[in-house]
């Protein structure tokens, strides 16, 4: 049922003057909603599940990507890297002025 056709019948509640007819539209729109609700919830699990596939996704698509970066990037590879960090000792001279 679509939202115009449920508010008017909705609306038509109040103007029926036959009981048997109001209670009958009553139970249509009540039928009505709870398939409403129904649907909502579904849609809720859905989009929850799905969020977290992306996630999961996401997470798998960013480690591909760095893997990729690392091998493609030089300077991870460069094995000067590997080199011990200049000592404190080497940085100056007998003197006490920077080399």
């Amino acid at each position: 049922m679509k939202k115009t056709e449920y508010l008017e019948k909705l609306t038509q509640v109040g103007t029926l003057e036959d009981d048997a007819a109001r209670r009958s539209l009553i139970t249509e729109l009540s039928e009505a909603a709870g398939t409403l609700f129904d649907d909502v919830d579904t849609l809720n699990e859905a989009k929850a599940k799905w969020t977290e596939e992306r996630k999961t996704l996401q997470a798998y698509n960013m480690d591909l990507y760095l893997q990729v970066q690392n091998q493609n990037n030089p300077k991870a590879q460069d094995p000067e890297t590997d080199k011990e960090p200049p000592k404190y000792e080497d940085l100056f001279d007998a003197n006490g002025d920077l080399k």
